[in-house]
């Protein structure tokens, strides 16, 4: 069946092009133009469209005002937003009325072929995902469900409760839902089965006092607070999730006395949205979204990134990183953060890593947590860091950069010296070869070979938490002398290897050299 597109745009040859592009023949799709924000109001009560994509700067009504009201009648309606601008403000706002993609102008056909085509594809997932859905509820299997679930649902969506309802969860319940983490639609609803199942067994044999759904995509269930054992429930949904390694967050709410709340669902799906800031299993509650007082600090790692002090940049980061976390913010303003510290970077750093537009940050992690936004951070810092690696090394003698080449080479010999390096390699006096190098990268040899030991062991640490430390101290370079190796990793972090290890392992590092009383 042919799809129909909604296409805004005011300026006529831009609109002429959108339009005359071969896809819309190609891909079975219908475009519908209008030059105004209005006027698109208006084909929307004749037409019933299946996607729009909408310019931002228009005259009489913006692309955002649009966006806004489309939502109000049709809030899964498909959106696309293009603009001439790669701005934060506007891709912020894009975001926050969950477009599905912010392209820039000029368009091209590849590009409107390929939105067009996960618009569609979406669809249709959407489509299986709601069968699948029914099929669960069908199967749920215990008397009386199917009235209570529907009930239930209605319910959810803002009805009164219902007297066989109300029977079933008493004077006060705790409402539910269980959210899985899957980025591949087929395998979810695989998963999201199976979870389903899973719930269902684990209250099933409190018939009386429960109920369960599938309700936007998730399993939603309540347990009369007085006749069901919730924290049985969480117990043995946390230990079965553990055993099969799958990531699903379980949220819930107690709800008390007379239920009237129009948007209790909402207050459940806010709770839910914080399970941005946790991997794995786990549940969220409603005392867990209070946020802490102050702002993240950036001042700091602005300084260390414009003056390439990259040890210290990922530092900085570091703190940052925990500070957003630490303030426990709304998801939505979390991500805000992240996406200034992407625009730090990026501020510094186009010339050397290329143009990486900020909107394409924003869109493409729209829905990612906290952990896969400070990855893609990190990722961006270490090729920053790469590049300006590569700038210092120009800079330098081809003398120094045989130095600097031999020691990352055999940074794990403990041989490593400069008298070696100077006398088998060089063949240069170790006085002289010693002070060029400080000279020219302001370090001394020895300085410089224990720093980048010490770094090669953190990232040891990081990557195999389990490393037994005379395994770093040979890795690192320093033999079998584990005692001399432990006493320099001291001095440099402030904390023993072993100290490090677990300070890591509980997500604190930069507590590391606190916690052992230095």
């Amino acid at each position: 069946m042919k799809c129909c597109a909604l296409i805004v745009d005011d300026e006529p040859i831009i609109l002429k092009g959108l339009l005359g592009m071969s896809v819309w023949t190609s891909m079975d799709v219908h475009p519908v133009p209008a030059m105004t924000g209005l006027q698109a109001l208006e084909l929307m009560k004749q037409y019933e469209f299946d996607m729009i994509i909408t310019d931002i700067q228009m005259p009489e009504m913006d692309g955002l005002e649009l966006i806004a009201k489309v939502r109000l009648q049709k809030p899964e309606i498909p959106i696309v937003v293009l603009s001439g601008y790669d701005s934060f403000a506007y891709a912020k706002e894009a975001i926050r009325y969950k477009v599905v993609d912010y392209l820039l102008k000029p368009i091209s056909q590849v590009e409107l072929s390929d939105i067009i085509t996960r618009i569609i594809c979406e669809a249709e997932e959407r489509k299986e995902r709601r069968m699948q859905e029914e099929i669960l509820r069908k199967r749920a299997g215990f008397p009386g469900y199917h009235a209570a679930a529907g009930q239930f649902e209605q319910y959810l969506l803002g009805k009164k409760m219902s007297e066989g309802l109300q029977a079933i969860l008493g004077t006060s319940f705790i409402l539910a839902e269980c959210i899985l983490k899957a980025e591949d639609e087929k395998e979810k609803m695989y998963y999201l089965s199976c979870l389903f199942e899973k719930v269902k067994e684990l209250i099933c044999w409190q018939k009386s006092e429960t109920v369960i759904t599938m309700f936007m995509g998730h399993v939603v269930f309540a347990v009369n607070s007085a006749g069901a054992d919730f924290c049985q429930i969480l117990e043995k949904l946390e230990a079965w999730g553990k055993e099969l390694d799958w990531a699903f967050s379980v949220s819930y709410i107690e709800v008390e006395g007379q239920r009237k709340e129009p948007n209790l669902y909402q207050r459940l799906s806010n709770v839910s949205e914080y399970r941005f800031y946790y991997e794995g299993f786990c549940v969220v509650t409603e005392n867990m979204m209070e946020e802490g007082e102050g702002e993240p600090e950036f001042s700091l790692l602005e300084q260390a990134v414009r003056s390439e002090r990259t040890k210290e940049a990922y530092q900085e980061l570091e703190k940052v990183l925990k500070e957003i976390k630490r303030l426990n913010k709304k998801p939505e303003q979390a991500r805000k953060y992240c996406a200034q510290v992407y625009l730090l970077l990026t501020k510094y750093a186009n010339d050397q890593i290329g143009d990486t537009g900020i909107t394409e940050f924003l869109m493409a992690k729209a829905d990612s947590d906290f952990e896969s936004l400070k990855a893609m951070l990190l990722q961006l810092l270490n090729r920053w860091e790469m590049t300006c690696s590569e700038k210092k090394m120009e800079s330098y003698s081809s003398t120094v950069r045989s130095v600097i080449q031999y020691v990352h080479d055999h940074l794990g010999d403990e041989d490593l010296s400069l008298a070696a390096v100077a006398g088998r390699v060089l063949f240069l006096h170790p006085d002289y070869l010693g002070k060029l190098f400080k000279k020219e990268t302001g370090i001394g040899f020895t300085r410089y070979v224990m720093e980048l030991r010490i770094e090669r062991a953190k990232k040891l640490i990081a990557e195999n938490p389990d490393i037994r430390v005379y395994e770093l101290s040979e890795a690192a370079g320093f033999g079998d002398n584990s005692h001399y190796f432990g006493q320099v990793f001291r001095a440099a972090c402030g904390c023993t290897p072993s100290e490090y290890k677990k300070a890591m392992a509980a997500g604190n590092t930069a507590d590391a050299a606190s916690s052992s009383g230095n």
